[in-house]
């Protein structure tokens, strides 16, 4: 079968959530590159799936309607709740628009990289920016020079 088409039938099975099939056959694949945006693309939409609305909902609400830098006591007090513990790793990310831009959406969000500013969009695109606490990640935040009007920053942790 024809790899790019092939790919666009892995889409659809992944749609219908149909992953242990379309699994099977990006393993069909034989040009690498087309094999492993298949796979991404399985694992993008099975993790989708997975996402329950309620936690959706408090991310929207109360993760990112304003600055992580706001409230940095806060946060730690909900990883502290969440995890019994503190991160290892952190990411700072600027959102910015709202919905998936597949679907008619503008969102566009990006990371800070090792140079100190939000990822421009263009490649080679530069490797982020690993903090170990929340007060690093907000002194960085701070001297952020090229933020996009209207955007929020916002964490990703990571914990072991």
């Amino acid at each position: 079968m024809n790899q790019p088409k092939l790919v666009g039938k892995i889409y659809k099975l992944c749609e219908l959530r149909l992953y242990d099939v379309a699994i099977k056959l990006t393993n069909q694949l034989e040009i690498a590159e087309y094999a492993v945006k298949a796979h991404l693309l399985c694992m993008e939409h099975e993790q989708r799936a997975r996402l329950d609305k309620k936690i959706l909902d408090y991310r929207g609400k109360n993760m990112y309607q304003s600055d992580f830098t706001l409230d940095i006591e806060g946060r730690k007090k909900i990883w502290f709740e969440r995890n019994q513990c503190l991160p290892n790793e952190i990411y700072v990310m600027e959102f910015y628009g709202s919905g998936d831009p597949y679907f008619g959406g503008t969102a566009d969000d990006r990371l800070l990289t090792v140079n100190g500013d939000i990822w421009n969009g263009k490649y080679p695109k530069p490797d982020a920016k690993v903090f170990s606490s929340i007060e690093e990640a907000a002194q960085a935040a701070a001297l952020i020079t090229n933020r996009r009007e209207n955007s929020v920053l916002g964490l990703i942790p990571y914990f072991e």
